[in-house]
């Protein structure tokens, strides 16, 4: 009994090799994905060069911190939810300005607050500039000084233009169902 007992433990093993190694998940994490940058496109054409917040502590940390001179003029972070609902941001330790664009789930501008000013501290006067609460499913922060800016108004869509989709992205957010 024992020889059967080994010889189908030596089966198995070699059964879980082979499907492990025939089996491999090669999507970006989500923090590789934060490092790379999209192509977000205005109405007019115009490239916005993207970098997503998808993790929680990514999206509580957004621009803090971040220098004007370290964030280009056609940047914009996005910021990714996995549903719609009513998001209001706030702008602690930014040192520029911002217009920040609320999109719902067809990337469609509903909300815009241009010109939201920063604000280099947390418990310096004046008090946190916050935007009014729109009901949204992504939210991407640009320079208000951009001339990106000025292109973007209420009720125009965005084009996502870059691999992989936003829906492959909220995917990989998701993770492995059971």
């Amino acid at each position: 009994m024992p020889v059967i007992h080994g010889k189908a433990m030596v089966l198995a093993s070699l059964f879980l090799f082979f499907f492990t190694s025939c089996w491999k998940d090669d999507s970006p994490s989500l923090a590789d994905l934060e490092r790379e940058t999209f192509t977000l496109r205005s109405p007019s054409g115009q490239s916005i060069r993207t970098s997503l917040a998808l993790r929680r502590e990514t999206q509580i940390r957004g621009l803090s911190g971040v220098r004007a001179q370290d964030f280009p003029d056609d940047g914009g972070l996005l910021f990714v939810f996995l549903q719609e609902e009513e998001r209001s941001f706030w702008m602690p330790d930014t040192y520029f300005d911002l217009d920040i664009i609320f999109l719902d789930k067809n990337l469609k501008v509903v909300g815009l607050e241009r010109n939201v000013p920063h604000h280099p501290g947390r418990a310096e006067p004046p008090p946190i500039y916050s935007t009014a609460n729109y009901w949204a499913k992504y939210v991407l922060e640009i320079k208000a000084r951009s001339p990106l800016s000025a292109q973007i108004d209420r009720g125009d869509t965005l084009i996502w233009d870059s691999a992989p989709t936003l829906e492959e992205i909220e995917r990989q957010i998701l993770g492995p169902r059971n």
